[in-house]
């Protein structure tokens, strides 16, 4: 009897444990999406050229370092995690891009 319950709390504590491994995957890719959100942002600005700052709190800072920086450092810690394919594919060209308009933006 007390094996059964042992066995039963192990299958549970297993369980458990496999929801929190996927809800933080879920996590990771939508962190690792906002991101890739936050790069595309930058590539659309940098091609359109019209504004390199942006102000943060009340100072006008380069793009580069206000958008691109943040979210490549986020992508980059993130894609390891990721599992899925075709989420690691698209990262892969977005942050490609990215490096492209930022080498243009800072010139």
């Amino acid at each position: 009897m007390e094996v059964c319950l042992k066995a039963g709390s192990v299958t549970l504590v297993l369980r458990s444990e496999a929801l929190v491994d996927a809800g933080e995957r879920r996590a990771d890719e939508l962190k690792l999406k906002g991101a890739l959100a936050e790069l595309r942002g930058f590539i659309r600005a940098v091609e359109k050229g019209e504004e390199w700052y942006v102000t943060v709190k009340d100072k006008a800072t380069r793009i580069d370092q206000a958008i691109y920086r943040p979210a490549y450092e986020t992508a980059v810690a993130i894609l390891p995690k990721a599992r899925d394919e075709k989420l690691i594919r698209e990262a892969e060209n977005v942050l490609e891009k990215a490096n492209e308009a930022a080498e243009k933006a800072i010139g």
